[in-house]
């Protein structure tokens, strides 16, 4: 009888890790995945590229997935 309660719970506990997995994977739709969104100061821009935020390459993080891509 133990035997079948340890393996009951092995089971949840897999099935229980693999729907983490499923939701981890998610992606952001926001960034679509990248973890990037287009800086604020692109808006304004007149050719120039980036400012002290987006360290001068026009992309900020993803306020909504901290930049992992994921939700």
């Amino acid at each position: 009888m133990a035997g079948f309660a340890l393996g009951a719970l092995y089971v949840g506990r897999e099935l229980l890790m693999e729907q983490r997995r499923e939701d981890a994977s998610e992606r952001c739709s926001t960034c679509q995945g990248t973890g990037r969104v287009p800086c604020v100061c692109q808006r304004w821009s007149d050719n120039d590229v980036g400012c002290g935020t987006c360290g001068n390459t026009g992309m900020a993080v993803c306020k909504d997935c901290r930049g992992g891509g994921t939700k």
